[in-house]
């Protein structure tokens, strides 16, 4: 059975995406004790005004693999379209990984994207997928609880 990896609208795909989702705040949360309660709202309006792409990975008809991304002109470099990668997860793990990455490189090249940015939580590190995908390690992300102090 092939992977069918196609753009899809968030706002038609909630039904499909609730089981994944809630599949991969098990596998990767870091604050398990912040309950999982994405803002559907939010997410809806950004795909309303377009600044919101939502690419997925489909195995006879079942979803299988999300990657969704911010696109806009970035706040310092107005001239330029940057996409940053919001969530993204592949039930097949590091061998999924690799086609959605490259059909969504593709799409938002397509698009005129210019900079593609992925963040990478440290206990489950995908940076040696992107970096086979030309990708370069740029920043590092520091966190702290300010509830827990």
């Amino acid at each position: 059975m092939p992977t069918v990896y196609a753009t899809e609208d968030v706002r038609d795909l909630w039904s499909d995406l609730w089981p994944l989702v809630k599949e991969h705040y098990q596998r990767v949360a870091h604050y398990e004790d912040i309950p999982l309660n994405p803002s559907v709202e939010q997410y809806n309006a950004l795909q309303e005004v377009g600044m919101l792409r939502c690419y997925t990975a489909r195995e006879d008809g079942e979803l299988i693999g999300y990657a969704v991304f911010f696109v806009r002109p970035h706040i310092h470099y107005a001239g330029s379209l940057m996409a940053a990668q919001d969530v993204l997860f592949h039930k097949r793990g590091a061998l999924g990984l690799r086609g959605l990455v490259r059909y969504a490189d593709q799409q938002l090249r397509s698009e005129g994207v210019q900079v593609v940015s992925h963040h990478i939580k440290a206990a489950h590190d995908f940076g040696a997928i992107l970096e086979r995908q030309g990708y370069e390690l740029m920043d590092l992300i520091y966190v702290k609880r300010l509830d827990k102090e």
